[in-house]
Order: structure tokens, then sequence, then C-alpha cells
């Protein structure tokens, strides 16, 4: 599976057809319900599926539990709405928005 960003939306790439979905230059596209974490709602939880990044931003991700099929709740913004908090694996983390930008989850 594959997941890409277009036009404001999150796609994924499948290698299989499933009814209703459309062919865009001979390969099948599913439109998820995938968004950037920096668009979840407060109080709902979300299912970690990438992380698209790299370096030391990813690695200190990854290090704090922000990993793919992790669940991941928004507790609430700063008042500034930048960082915010995030309940992942009982611990509440607060992450800067240009990181969340590059975490795509996906609504549960």
């Amino acid at each position: 599976m594959v997941i890409f960003y277009f036009s404001g939306n999150f796609f994924t790439l499948i290698s299989y057809f499933i009814k209703s979905n459309f062919v865009l230059g001979g390969v099948f596209i599913l439109k998820a319900s995938f968004l950037p974490l920096s668009k979840s709602l407060p109080n709902k939880t979300y299912k970690i599926i990438s992380i698209n990044c790299k370096g030391q931003i990813k690695r200190r991700l990854l290090d704090m539990g922000i990993i793919p099929g992790t669940f991941i709740k928004n507790i609430q913004s700063s008042p500034l709405g930048d960082p915010s908090a995030f309940l992942v694996r009982g611990t509440v983390i607060a992450i800067r928005k240009e990181d969340t930008k590059k975490i795509v989850v996906e609504s549960i």
C-alpha cells in the first residue's frame, strides 16, 4: 500500500480492484480517511499511518512512541495553537504544528 497526498487529499494506491474505485493512469486509487495530525480534532483518537519526515525529527518522533499502528489522542492545543498535546501510549507529549503536518493518521 502506498499513501500519497494530492490536491488537499490523501490517497492510497492498491494493487487490486475494489468496488467504487476510480482508475488514474492504469492504477487503482482508493480515497481514504487519512489526514495530517495537524488537522485532528480535540479529544478524538486516531491511528498513526505513517511519518513523512527524515533524519533527527523522525528519530525523535519514533523515540517518543509515534510509530505506525499506534493510537494517538489529541488532548489540547496551546492558546496560540502551537504546540499541541497528544496522548500516546499513556504519556502526554507536546508536538510542534510543523511536525504534526508530517504525521498521517486515520480516524477510528
